[in-house]
C-alpha cells in the first residue's frame, strides 16, 4: 500500500492505493486515478496520474504517472 497526496483549493486529500491497484479515499473505492481525482475537483475531466502524488524511494513527491512509464 502507498499514501496519494494532493492540496487542492486549501485543503489537503490523501488517499490509499492498494496492492491490488485500488485508491480508497475516505469511504469510496475507485479503480482508476482520474475516478478518485474526479470525485475532487469541479470539472468534467482531469488526468488523475498528473493530479496525485506518490513518494518515490527517495521519500521524495512525485506525480503518480512517474511511476506508469
Amino acid at each position: 500500500m502507498a499514501t496519494l497526496y494532493q492540496a487542492y483549493k486549501g485543503k489537503e486529500y490523501k488517499a490509499i492505493l492498494t496492492a491490488k491497484g485500488i485508491i480508497k479515499l475516505g469511504n469510496k473505492k475507485f479503480t482508476s486515478p482520474s475516478g478518485a481525482a474526479l470525485s475532487i475537483v469541479d470539472s468534467s475531466t482531469v488526468n488523475g496520474w498528473d493530479f496525485w502524488y506518490i513518494k518515490n524511494a527517495s521519500g521524495e513527491w512525485v506525480r503518480l504517472g512517474e511511476y506508469k512509464k
